[in-house]
C-alpha cells in the first residue's frame, strides 16, 4: 500500500491474495483486507495502519470455503463495515461484520433468502443505516436485491429487479437526503447462460 506520493509499505507477509478493499476508521486509522490463500481455504484477513506503521494479518474469517469481492464502508456512528461473497455447501450468499474500533463482531447473513449470491456493494447514510446490494440468481434470472441494517438490525430485504432479464454487477451509494440510489448492469433474458 502506498499513499500519494509515498513510497509503497508491504502489508503483511508475502503469499497468495485476491483483492483488496480499505477504508478509514477513526482520526487517523485505516483498515485494508484481503483474501488470502493458506492451503486450500480463502479467507479474509486484515491489517490495520496506525499513522507509523501495518500491523501483522489478522484472521476475519476462518472457514475453508472461499470468500471474495469484499468491500468496506465506515458509517456515521464511527463502525466500520466488510461485506463479502461466500460459500457454504456450495451455495454463495452474501455475509458482513462490523468493527466498533476494538473487536470485529460475529458473522452475519445478509442474504438470508436468496441463493447464489454475487458480489456485495456497501453504502452508509448519515443517520446510522448501511445498505448492502447484490445480484443473485433465483427463478431462472438474476436481479437486484437491497437490505438496511437500521443500527440495531437487519431489515426485510427488497429485490430492486424481478424478471427475466439478466440484472447484476450493482454498486449502492446514498444521496443527501439519505436515499439509497443502486445501479446494475442489464441484459437480455438468458444472456450469458449455456443455452
Amino acid at each position: 500500500a502506498a499513499s500519494l506520493g509515498a513510497k509503497p509499505m508491504p502489508v503483511g507477509k508475502p503469499g497468495v491474495y485476491f483483492r483488496t478493499a480499505m477504508a478509514r476508521h477513526g482520526e487517523r486509522d485505516l483498515w485494508l483486507v484481503a483474501c488470502s490463500r493458506e492451503g486450500e481455504a480463502w479467507n479474509l484477513v486484515g491489517s490495520r495502519y496506525s499513522g507509523q506503521s501495518w500491523s501483522q494479518w489478522q484472521a476475519l474469517t476462518s472457514t475453508p470455503s472461499p470468500k471474495m469481492f469484499h468491500r468496506m464502508v465506515l458509517d456515521s456512528t464511527g463502525r466500520l463495515w466488510l461485506a463479502w461473497q461466500g460459500w457454504a455447501q456450495g451455495v454463495s450468499q452474501i455475509h458482513a461484520k462490523s468493527y466498533d474500533g476494538q473487536l470485529w463482531s460475529e458473522t452475519m447473513t445478509v442474504s438470508a433468502n436468496t441463493a447464489n449470491a454475487w458480489e456485495p456493494a456497501i453504502a452508509a447514510d448519515a443517520q446510522g443505516r448501511v445498505y448492502f446490494a447484490w445480484d443473485a440468481y433465483d427463478n431462472g434470472s438474476y436481479n437486484v436485491y437491497l437490505r438496511a441494517w437500521d443500527g440495531k438490525q437487519l431489515q426485510p430485504q427488497q429485490a430492486v429487479t424481478s424478471s427475466a432479464r439478466f440484472h447484476a454487477h450493482v454498486s449502492v451509494e446514498v444521496d443527501a437526503f439519505g436515499r439509497p440510489w443502486v445501479a446494475w448492469e442489464e441484459a437480455g433474458a438468458n444472456w450469458g447462460k449455456d443455452t
